[in-house]
């Protein structure tokens, strides 16, 4: 029996409603909603002590409660339960907006001298606004004719473990899920760094980089500084490269202006504050 299944037996063999068990818990009603629906896999310790405190659980049975959240490894299975990925995709994505604030981000890619990316980085700081927020999901944008999507993978994590990986050939990304090991609960402040690695992903090693390319960052929310960087190797320096905006994914593609990129290949936009919608620079080679 799942934990969350176990859960919502106690709570109707002590008679309550999942109001009233939040209310004796002192927790939120979504938080025990979370919890009986099994999204929060690895809820934190002491929100699971406040709930076996408020259904009386005795000793043991408290540490058998506790223990039995504590054994699950979360898999993009557990997330993704439509028929519909994107669907799923969208939903969770849509889950996550709304219990983060961004507050700064910073977006890096690095492009060898065969112009194929290397790797890109993203160092992510926010503030949790809801409850519930146990696990990070985010898509890599793929061209699933050159790059094979199984050899995209996360090179290095910090703060955050990688738990699955759940390709959508149809949105053309691959998508990631990471748990960070613990419920966290409002009022965080957390920092995390991620690294995907491209170095292997190419389908045809000798055939032409694409004449345009990008690295786009879509904030949600408005936040106090994004930075977007692109480090080239100096002999695959681009003939151009501009700032671009959209107001939405949907949205149309606006040049803002310009971006140069000195001689040791590093071009870099600053945002402070950065409205929310997708910024960041494409360059082209010719």
């Amino acid at each position: 029996m799942s934990a969350a299944v176990t859960l919502r037996q106690l709570r109707r063999e002590a008679g309550l409603s999942q109001e009233e068990l939040a209310h004796r818990s002192r927790l939120s009603a979504r938080t025990i909603r979370t919890l009986e629906s099994g999204s929060a896999r690895r809820p934190h310790r002491d929100t699971l002590l406040a709930v076996a405190q408020a259904l009386e659980l005795g000793g043991a049975q408290r540490a058998a409660f506790v223990a039995s959240w504590r054994g699950s490894r979360l898999a993009m299975a557990d997330v993704f339960r439509d028929r519909n990925p994107k669907r799923a995709v969208e939903r969770e994505l849509t889950r996550q907006r709304e219990l983060i604030r961004d507050l700064a981000v910073e977006l890096s890619v690095n492009v060898r001298a065969d112009r194929w990316l290397e790797v890109s980085r993203i160092r992510r700081t926010f503030e949790v606004v809801g409850e519930g927020l146990d696990r990070y999901l985010w898509l890599a944008s793929l061209d699933f004719a050159t790059v094979d999507p199984g050899r995209v993978t996360v090179r290095s994590s910090t703060n955050l473990d990688v738990a699955d990986t759940f390709e959508l050939p149809e949105s053309g990304a691959k998508a990631f899920l990471g748990v960070f090991g613990q419920t966290l609960p409002p009022g965080t402040r957390y920092v995390l760094d991620y690294e995907i690695d491209y170095t292997a992903a190419r389908r045809d090693p000798t055939g032409p980089a694409d004449p345009e390319v990008d690295t786009l960052f879509v904030a949600a929310t408005p936040m106090q500084l994004l930075t977007v960087q692109a480090r080239f190797d100096v002999d695959a320096l681009p003939a151009r490269l501009w700032q671009v905006r959209h107001e939405s994914v949907t949205g149309p593609e606006e040049v803002v202006g310009d971006v140069a990129v000195s001689p040791f290949g590093l071009a870099q936009v600053v945002l402070a504050p950065a409205p929310s919608g997708v910024h960041g620079i494409r360059w082209s080679w010719d």
